[in-house]
């Protein structure tokens, strides 16, 4: 981190830094666990942990600065990938009382198969792209487990 992103880092608000923090701390967590635990696992806990953790109301950042930090933090993840950002930043906007929904989508060209998870609150895209690179997928139904 380069000095002037630190003294920034450091006069922030405090909620955004706690933002910024956990999402740093969600998407790397999901990333390590994703090989080993299912997914819906994996949202399950989170689900039940931002219930337990949720944050005071008083001081909570609303979607747009939150949905700021998270992006910010990505930079702080460098093995993470869609799915393990959208489930992350699942986990703070849940926690910080925000209802958020876990997208997931599917394209097929060819013989090649791909998919793809981007995180929707308020019916905006916030974390990820719904249609990177130009490439368009099926979104899968919402599951109920899926949403917090």
């Amino acid at each position: 981190m380069q000095p002037g992103r630190l003294v920034r880092f450091v006069r922030a608000d405090a909620a955004e830094r706690s933002v910024f923090c956990t999402a740093v701390l969600s998407m790397n967590a999901v990333r390590l666990a994703l090989p080993f635990v299912s997914v819906q696992r994996i949202i399950a806990l989170s689900n039940r942990l931002s219930r337990r953790w949720q944050a005071r109301a008083a001081g909570t950042p609303d979607v747009e600065r939150a949905a700021r930090r998270i992006i910010q933090a990505k930079r702080f993840c460098p093995l993470s990938t869609c799915l393990s950002e959208s489930i992350g930043a699942h986990f703070v906007m849940s926690r910080l009382g925000h209802e958020s929904e876990l997208r997931i989508g599917v394209a097929k060209s060819g013989e090649k198969f791909e998919a793809h998870a981007w995180l929707e609150c308020e019916g905006n895209v916030i974390i990820g792209n719904a249609s990177p690179e130009g490439k368009q997928y099926v979104r899968m139904p919402s599951l109920p487990r899926f949403v917090a």
